[in-house]
């Protein structure tokens, strides 16, 4: 297996089926705009990671994921293909210079002789 960090875009919101991984689905872009390509990952967060997954990302969040990759063949109704796929260890929001950045906080000094008491 190779370790790896996906930084992208969830494709839809972050889903569960049967008391299994929480699975998230992060697009990533690149190549020049008249050719870009997009590299979806289906990532599995286990334990924890799922469960805050699961309760405060949405589609079109931005993600950071350490994980540990590995290709999947597939076949279905007579086709075949390989799709990579990842046990994600650690997320974050945002990752990477395209993350949003938050309207700076607004600080004071305050002094003592500035307090009325």
């Amino acid at each position: 297996m190779i370790n790896a960090t996906i930084t992208g875009h969830l494709g839809r919101d972050p889903e569960q089926k049967d008391g299994g991984p929480v699975v998230i689905a992060v697009a990533s872009n690149h190549g020049p705009k008249d050719r870009r390509l997009t590299t979806w990952v289906r990532v599995a967060l286990w334990g924890k990671q799922g469960e805050t997954a699961l309760a405060h990302l949405r589609k079109g969040d931005r993600v950071a994921v350490a994980a540990l990759l590995y290709l999947r063949e597939w076949e279905s109704d007579g086709k075949s293909g390989k799709v990579l796929e990842a046990d994600g260890k650690a997320w974050e929001f945002g990752g990477g210079k395209e993350a949003k950045q938050e309207a700076p906080v607004r600080r004071e000094v305050v002094r003592d002789d500035d307090l009325p008491f």
